[in-house]
């Protein structure tokens, strides 16, 4: 399961709005259709219960677990020599 720091992560890269900051994080997203979405993040660094992951992932997000997870680290994907030893293994298979 992912910590709150993750989720909070997520929200930034994704393109949500921090609207408000108290004790937690709130986050909204306004889609192409006109939806708002909405979220709370916690300021802890735990990790979150497996219960409310799914909720948040199906009600709130509006996301599948495969969106959420990035493919590779940022880190790593904007490092040149991780992206030529990367496309040559990808070529092999």
């Amino acid at each position: 399961m992912p910590t709150w720091k993750e989720m909070k992560r997520f929200c930034e890269k994704d393109g949500w709005e921090l609207y408000k900051s108290t004790d937690h994080y709130y986050y909204r997203k306004y889609m192409d259709n006109k939806v708002l979405k909405r979220t709370k993040v916690s300021r802890s660094s735990k990790e979150i219960p497996r219960f409310l992951w799914i909720n948040i992932l199906e009600k709130q997000l509006q996301v599948t677990q495969e969106y959420f997870n990035p493919k590779f680290p940022d880190f790593l994907a904007k490092n040149p020599l991780f992206n030529l030893v990367f496309a040559q293994i990808y070529q092999k298979a």
